[in-house]
């Protein structure tokens, strides 16, 4: 296995893997995730598109959390967290959104759809 990254997927942040470095993959991020993840220390972020997004890539990067946008183009969370609970992920799962009328809901409704992914909702306040 290379260490480059497959099409589809690029490091934004230094790959090298240190004892203490975080590994974290950003599945169709929107504009506004990535460049806030660049330049911090400690962490390795690696992003995939879902098209590019497979048990090789999964097992190359080795991600601590995978975030993604709540809705991305054609796919949600939930597709996702069924998609990497098929490649056998079990680790943290981490979706972003400005604004939703019940965040719980949704937590609920990943939790019910995949209950091995450890799922939590991020609400980024925007204002």
């Amino acid at each position: 296995m290379t260490n480059a990254p497959p099409p589809g997927s690029k490091p934004v942040s230094d790959p090298t893997s240190g004892p203490q470095q975080r590994r974290i993959l950003v599945v169709e991020p929107n504009q506004s995730l990535p460049a806030a993840l660049r330049g911090v220390s400690g962490v390795a972020v690696t992003i995939s598109r879902w098209h590019a997004l497979d048990a090789e890539l999964l097992a190359q990067v080795n991600p601590d959390v995978v975030m993604c946008p709540l809705f991305m183009p054609g796919h949600d969370v939930i597709d996702l967290a069924r998609r990497l609970h098929d490649m056998g992920y079990r680790g943290a799962l981490r979706a972003f959104c400005s604004s939703v009328p019940d965040p719980d809901l949704i937590r609920r409704e990943v939790a019910h759809a995949c209950p091995e992914v450890s799922f939590e909702l991020i609400v980024l306040n925007l204002n």
